[in-house]
């Protein structure tokens, strides 16, 4: 049992959380290299989110604020100039209840903003695992290993890569669900490493047309589960993901 939600622990630039048996740090400079704590290998990438036109790491000038409310880590980034672009991440920790049992995880919401009078920002997330593999989840209901080769969607649907069951070869007994909200997925790529026997998958999101002052959101979440009955839950999860309230808009 997971009991009592869990809560942030934030220093300076990192906050971190327990997901389960799992240490989950977030680099609110580096939001690029994903979240720590949930792959095997130190050089995979959770969700790693690539802000547009920001350096990697960001430059402290531009990050406006970091802080915890309730289940939320909150950092806000601002880029000056003639369109003044302006990000805003929300890591919220997120417990559901399952036929399994309860599982913790996170979703992320994304929002982005300008005041430029027309834009069309592009918001690329990186998820990508060496040592394990991959089953995606088919608009019928199974879960099914991608292609071997290059797999590019565009505009992907309600579920054609938008909910990924990785299975990392050096922990037999996890497995790690991502999920994207599907209208929110201008294309998405899945790239097999085989000289590591591992994936990669590439989205961008948004990109459609900004109005000045308007907010955009894309919606992420991330659980890690345990192997036994894990497509099971991973459905259950993205149903009820994809059933979830939406962000507020202004």
């Amino acid at each position: 049992m997971i009991g009592r939600a869990a809560n942030w622990s934030h220093r300076q630039s990192c906050g971190e959380i327990s997901l389960g048996d799992k240490a989950v740090a977030v680099h609110l400079n580096r939001p690029a290299v994903g979240l720590g704590g949930l792959a095997p290998s130190t050089t995979d990438r959770v969700l790693g989110i690539e802000l547009p036109d920001f350096a990697d790491p960001i430059p402290a000038s531009l990050m406006v604020d970091g802080y915890v409310r309730q289940p939320d880590l909150i950092a806000t980034y601002e880029r000056p100039g003639d369109d003044h672009l302006r990000v805003q991440l929300d890591w919220r920790y997120d417990q559901q209840v399952t036929q399994a049992g309860e599982c913790a995880g996170l979703h992320v919401w994304v929002s982005l903003q300008t005041d430029r009078l027309d834009s069309r920002p592009l918001l690329n997330v990186v998820t990508e695992l060496s040592a394990a593999t991959l089953l995606q989840l088919t608009p019928n209901g199974d879960w099914v290993p991608p292609k071997s080769s290059p797999e590019d969607t565009a505009g992907c649907g309600s579920a054609a890569a938008t909910a990924l069951l990785f299975r990392p070869q050096a922990a037999v007994d996890q497995s790690l669900l991502v999920l994207v909200m599907p209208h929110d997925v201008l294309r998405c790529r899945l790239t097999a490493n085989t000289a590591q026997s591992g994936w990669r998958c590439d989205y961008t999101l948004l990109g459609e047309h900004l109005e000045k002052g308007v907010i955009r959101r894309a919606q992420l979440a991330v659980y890690p589960l345990t192997r036994q009955q894990d497509e099971v839950i991973a459905a259950e999860l993205f149903a009820k993901f994809l059933g979830g309230p939406l962000p507020l808009t202004v």
